[in-house]
């Protein structure tokens, strides 16, 4: 079975994320995908972060599909760290292949998550081209440390299945979405933190 783990803090969910999710079930040939929602980033320290029972019933109302699933399994981690995540994940289902998702914004400081280079040793990331303005695209991510490190070569997909680029790494251009967290944040008045 092929499971796309979309994990994020999700703060707010937004029809962004619901479009990687789609595309990545459709063109992944994904069985399941689990929106894995981070209890807190621990890169970012926004002292705005909605509740995570608040997220979680928000992507429950998003994600009405019936290959996704909604998950704050990171919640009852002693680390929540991704590495960490993908490990136990992997030992609790042995026979499932995972295929981790991100947007190319999540790349550009990819080379600071926790044991980030177990990462691709461990899953498949996917890379999800959103091109948000203000936000990098995954040309810039090209020149990061991340592909500096591992050597990965840029892969156009262009069918319903994905290509293995070196060491695990793809990328995958989408439909642009000029929507972002963090701009929904900025322009509204945003009160949802611990309700």
């Amino acid at each position: 079975m092929r499971i796309g783990i979309l994990g994020g803090s999700f703060n707010p969910p937004h029809r962004g994320h619901m479009h990687i999710a789609l595309e990545a079930i459709k063109r992944l040939g994904l069985h399941k995908l689990v929106w894995l929602v981070s209890p807190q980033n621990p890169l970012k320290f926004d002292n705005d972060t909605m509740s995570l029972e608040d997220r979680c019933k928000i992507i429950k109302q998003l994600a009405r599909h019936p290959h996704m699933i909604v998950s704050d399994f990171e919640n009852y981690q002693r680390q929540p760290y991704t590495a960490d995540t993908i490990a136990r994940l992997q030992q609790m289902h042995p026979g499932a292949e995972f295929v981790w998702l991100m947007g190319a914004d999540n790349l550009r400081q990819f080379h600071r998550w926790h044991n980030w280079h177990h990462i691709p040793q461990a899953v498949h990331i996917c890379v999800f081209d959103r091109l948000i303005e203000q936000v990098v695209n995954v040309y810039q991510a090209l020149a990061s440390r991340v592909f500096s490190f591992y050597k990965v070569r840029e892969v156009v997909v262009t069918h319903s299945r994905y290509k293995r680029s070196i060491r695990n790494i793809s990328l995958m251009r989408i439909r642009k979405m000029n929507i972002s967290s963090s701009e929904i944040r900025n322009q509204h008045d945003f009160r949802y933190k611990n309700r």
